[in-house]
């Protein structure tokens, strides 16, 4: 588990259980796609949030978000909700159509502030809003706690499978040891077979038999 997300979530009162506490070299950054029409809106939030360590990629409009997303895989989109030809909630409900891009997560910027349109956003998916004009604090503290959420969520999905794995080496290793059991004769030779085949052919009935 990446150490920035250790130290968030402690700041949130939260302190997981994992042995991989450590952040190694080829720990990738985490990527936020920012999506806004605005240069300049792009341009406030890259300078936001450059100070994070995480790998920014932006785009101008939903058709080339998609593209990117697509490409890159990011674990957090900033995205705007005003946008030309294709507007922040057909491209949210697009992503969340593609299976390769439903886990993302996605925060919508909008200046619309009506209860209305945030719940439309939440119905499409998104996990969060933030209304522009854009406040540094607030943009950092959303986007810092969200990528928190994605990465533990990511974690316990990797213990839940990698436990999975070993019930399921366990249960066939239990399977394995059942079938041993319950045969009267180890192995697989033809002279062991017959020998098998006599005692289930005679053990229907009650007179002692003598195999040899």
């Amino acid at each position: 588990m990446k150490a920035w997300l250790l130290q968030r979530l402690g700041k949130l009162g939260m302190t997981p259980e994992t042995e991989d506490v450590e952040e190694t070299a080829n720990d990738e950054p985490l990527k936020v796609l920012l999506v806004d029409d605005t240069p300049t809106n792009l341009q406030v939030l890259t300078q936001t949030l450059k100070g994070l360590g995480h790998k920014l990629l932006v785009a101008n409009n939903g058709a080339d978000a998609l593209a990117v997303a697509r490409r890159l895989h990011p674990e957090l989109v900033l995205l705007d909700v005003m946008m030309p030809e294709m507007d922040g909630f057909e491209t949210c409900r697009q992503m969340k159509a593609d299976p390769a891009l439903e886990g993302m997560a996605v925060i919508f910027c909008s200046a619309l502030d009506d209860v209305a349109s945030k719940v439309k956003g939440f119905e499409l998916g998104a996990v969060d809003f933030v209304t522009k004009p854009y406040q540094a604090e607030e943009v950092i503290a959303r986007v810092s706690t969200h990528l928190a959420v994605q990465q533990l969520a990511t974690s316990l999905r990797q213990q839940n499978q990698r436990l999975a794995r070993e019930l399921a080496v366990a249960r066939e290793t239990q399977d394995e040891a059942s079938r041993r059991l319950k045969s009267t004769l180890l192995g697989q030779s033809s002279a062991i077979k017959l020998v098998r085949s006599a005692i289930d052919e005679h053990a229907k009935s009650d007179e002692p038999v003598l195999i040899y």
